[in-house]
């Protein structure tokens, strides 16, 4: 990281590249694009799945993932503790563009 940061690679790089995966479940990887538009929601993803979910009710705007994983992100997002971290990197993560 430090050698390619170093190297300047990171900063030819657009900011949509170098998504932060916040969680991983059942090899669904949970991101938070940088500098993405509202309504605050998250992209979950495999190799051949993709869910987008909004963070604040859980209301799914875009189902690509069998019932069994669906199910599964949507705990992650709906559980309080969870849900309030997500938030917190949403603000976050929103204002980087």
């Amino acid at each position: 990281w430090k050698t390619a940061k170093k190297a300047g690679i990171f900063e030819e790089l657009p900011l949509y590249l170098m998504m932060p995966a916040v969680a991983m479940i059942d090899g669904i990887k949970m991101e938070i694009f940088y500098g993405d538009h509202p309504p605050p929601h998250l992209h979950a993803s495999s190799a051949e799945y993709e869910l987008l979910v909004c963070i604040d009710d859980g209301t799914v705007y875009e189902d690509h993932l069998p019932r069994k994983l669906q199910r599964r992100v949507l705990d992650y997002v709906n559980d309080p503790k969870d849900r309030e971290e997500l938030k917190t990197l949403w603000q976050k993560f929103s204002k980087v563009s």
